[in-house]
């Protein structure tokens, strides 16, 4: 299994205005933008989450392994990485004569469209919970020629991320909205406080001042009920 991120994120969580409030900095810093990303990265890193909207693909060697619940039916679930879940793009598999396949999307009854008969079922989860695909009901995974990488997808995750308004009146310039689910403030919090420790510290060796997860002192217990033990 394997992931690889399509689309970064189109802007960070903090600001660098709100982070030089926070580092009560008065003098701009051209490497506060870096330091922004590197405290996001940590905190992403340890909750097995993203914050900000991005768009990532998965790679699978096969359909998930049977379950002992499962053997009979033979339906087990991928749980989607990465969240919270926005939007699935595709999930694709290399079917037994080497072709690449794209699954269609179930209907809200669990069966798949009119003339498909493979298909998935999908649980967008929530704001703690990952996503999860399962097949449509009654009907297994689809066969899969045994090569690497002979399940695949693309989704976008993330709480979300600002974009132009789109009620704004085509005729003016698109207000900016945010879009998407807020980042909660206890993770807010967590990237300051990660990110005041990085700049801070910066240029010395703090590998004894750290709490075994890698994070800045306190930032762990802000950002432990996000934490996706899951995927």
């Amino acid at each position: 299994m394997s992931l690889l991120q399509v689309t970064p994120p189109i802007e960070e969580p903090i600001s660098v205005a709100d982070a030089m409030a926070h580092l009560r900095q008065s003098v701009p810093d051209p490497t506060i933008p870096g330091f922004i990303a590197a405290a996001r990265a940590a905190c992403e890193n340890y909750m097995h989450r993203v914050v900000i909207t991005q768009t990532w693909q998965y790679f699978r060697d096969g359909w998930p392994p049977f379950d002992r619940s499962y053997v009979q039916d033979g339906y087990p679930e991928i749980i989607v990485p990465k969240p919270p879940f926005q939007s699935m793009n595709w999930l694709k598999y290399v079917d037994l004569s080497g072709v690449l396949q794209t699954l269609v999307a179930a209907g809200s009854d669990g069966t798949p469209p009119v003339g498909a008969f493979w298909g998935y079922q999908l649980d967008p989860g929530g704001r703690t919970a990952p996503a999860r695909l399962t097949p449509p009901y009654a009907v297994p995974w689809p066969p899969v020629r045994r090569i690497p990488n002979n399940v695949s997808m693309e989704f976008v995750c993330g709480y979300g991320a600002h974009g132009p308004d789109p009620n704004a009146p085509a005729e003016t310039t698109p207000a900016t909205v945010w879009i998407g689910q807020p980042i909660p403030s206890d993770i807010v919090n967590g990237l300051k406080m990660q990110l005041a420790w990085l700049y801070k510290f910066r240029g010395d060796d703090v590998t004894a001042n750290v709490d075994p997860d890698g994070l800045a002192p306190g930032v762990a217990g802000l950002l432990k009920q996000y934490r996706n033990l899951v995927s």
